[in-house]
């Protein structure tokens, strides 16, 4: 074992050509609670029994071969892929397009082939066409979901809280097949071969067949698994407190490695050419040696400077590892020091790496591109949103999920030379002027200490939100009034909220007057989001 910081020069090699095969999603750090959509006039998909063709299962497995598709949540331990042409975006990004919202973010978002694919806390699933933002169907579920589902190319596997492992078709939504484990599941189900492996209660790995209703076998690992990862055939399981199990060829065989990551709890981990990362308040790189027998794992280095990570992406450049104390930092291949530390304002959330691209987004609702290996921040966006919880790097284009926006699409800005969409950040947060009247939707204006007016006329009657924020967290009051003009509600109680919640009538129209709550401050930009529940 090698007692000090330095990884020899002959595992600092990465082949970025290899495709993985599986994805590692980590435990979601947060729960985001949901509402249901009310009207959106899609019929819910028949449940059906239909068999799955073997070549559609072999198809299946290469998930990551495809140019759309991959998860990234909050907390993630995240597969990190190499997307093209958002890494060209330099010059920032355009106003976000409005794809779903439900009032609040789904737990996770997924693309493959210009669908999205959105799960909430409904519970059910929902596939959202990119280009026309059209819901395309919707599949209520029976119990929770915590665990994003894993998607290949004309099917979803997806599993419930209660144990139960669906398998439903991406063009219509229906039901294909249906595995009960008779034991509940919070984490990710992971592809591993011509199988989903499944991480349930007691450290028990169901094997679950593509193909087929029922399970194959099961595996146990001695402690209840955290982190579920896999590469060419090696299958790693992390628990909670530490304890690192791999088990290589036939999973159903022991542990052929057994380690322990400690003394602190880890928090996240990845697996990339047989090396396994490892973060919590330290950060520790293994040596898994898979496929020779005659040398056992070891520990190449360790480091302990580091804030407590919560995710870990591997680039060329090296593991980026984002902390809680709102820092990324990418450390050297060799000798695990920091090349950089980039402070950015506020929690990291979620990343994705595109080429030399790390795209980030935090609990302040701020979007980042960072430069690797220089750490230069190319830009930074802040549309007053909430928190980011999602985002997904496409071909120019970048979708994120808010913690209570929903899911906005975003295009790469256009270069210097073309004056039809903003050249930088800071040109996009310029202010626009509040229209008198005001639909479903979110509006950037800049507001001073004698506040803005509008009005909005509801087609339809229900609960609405009203939300009002500054792009740097500045607190405004939010008035409501009726056609006359008295207020009905106010966002301040013991303290202002950002969004107040009434019962509107259709076709009358309501006055909103928005104030800043401290005076005698420069105007600011603030963020205007109308809803319905």
């Amino acid at each position: 074992m090698n007692g000090n910081n330095t990884i020899s020069g002959s595992h600092a090699v990465y082949d970025l050509r290899r495709t993985w095969a599986t994805r590692f999603i980590g435990p979601v750090a947060i729960a985001v609670v949901l509402l249901s959509l009310l009207g959106c006039g899609a019929a819910e998909p028949a449940s059906e029994s239909a068999g799955m063709e073997p070549s559609s299962a072999e198809q299946a497995i290469e998930l990551s071969a495809g140019r759309e598709s991959a998860v990234y949540m909050q907390g993630d331990s995240g597969f990190s892929g190499r997307f093209p042409g958002l890494s060209a975006a330099r010059d920032g990004l355009d106003e976000g397009r409005l794809l779903w919202n439900e009032e609040s973010s789904p737990q996770s978002i997924i693309v493959k082939d210009g669908v999205l694919y959105l799960v909430s806390l409904e519970p059910a699933l929902w596939a959202v066409d990119i280009e026309s933002g059209q819901l395309l169907w919707k599949h209520t579920l029976e119990a929770p979901v915590l665990a994003p589902p894993v998607v290949g190319d004309t099917e979803i596997w997806i599993a419930a809280v209660d144990g139960e492992v669906q398998r439903i078709g991406t063009e219509h939504g229906a039901v294909l097949g249906v595995t009960r484990l008779g034991t509940a599941v919070y984490r990710t189900p992971l592809l591993h071969g011509n199988e989903l492996l499944v991480a349930a209660e007691s450290g028990i790995v169901e094997q679950v067949p593509l193909t087929d209703e029922g399970t194959r076998g099961r595996f146990r690992s001695k402690v209840e698994p955290q982190h579920l990862l896999s590469e060419d055939g090696l299958v790693v399981t992390v628990s909670g407190e530490g304890q690192i199990q791999a088990f290589s060829g036939d999973a159903q065989a022991p542990a052929d490695i057994e380690l322990s990551y400690g003394p602190d709890i880890p928090n996240t981990a990845a697996l990339r050419d047989g090396l396994l990362y490892v973060g919590g308040t330290g950060f520790a790189v293994y040596d898994l040696h898979p496929g020779d027998a005659d040398r056992t794992a070891e520990q190449l280095g360790r480091v302990e400077e580091l804030g407590a990570a919560q995710q870990i992406l591997i680039s060329e450049y090296g593991p980026l590892v984002l902390d809680l104390y709102g820092y990324l930092h990418l450390l050297d291949l060799e000798t695990l020091d920091a090349r950089f530390s980039q402070q950015l304002a506020g929690e990291p959330t979620t990343a994705a790496v595109v080429d030399s691209v790390v795209y980030l987004g935090t609990d302040t609702g701020r979007l980042y591109a960072v430069e690797l290996p220089s750490g230069t921040v190319l830009w930074e966006i802040d549309n007053a949103h909430s928190a980011v919880t999602a985002l997904f790097p496409g071909n120019e284009e970048l979708i994120v999920a808010y913690a209570a926006e929903g899911v906005l699409q975003y295009y790469a800005a256009a270069g210097q030379g073309d004056t039809d969409a903003p050249s930088s950040a800071a040109e996009q947060l310029e202010s626009h002027t509040l229209a008198a009247v005001v639909e479903l939707g979110s509006y950037s204006a800049r507001i001073d200490e004698d506040g803005i007016e509008t009005s909005f006329t509801p087609d339809s009657t229900g609960d609405y939100s009203i939300q009002a924020v500054g792009r740097d967290g500045e607190e405004i009051l939010i008035i409501l009034r009726d056609e006359q003009g008295r207020e009905m509600e106010r966002n301040v109680g013991y303290r202002v909220e950002p969004r107040l919640t009434a019962e509107l009538n259709a076709g009358i129209t309501y006055g909103i007057r928005l104030e800043p709550v401290v005076r005698e401050l420069d105007p600011v930009v603030l963020q205007l989001d109308i809803q319905r529940q």
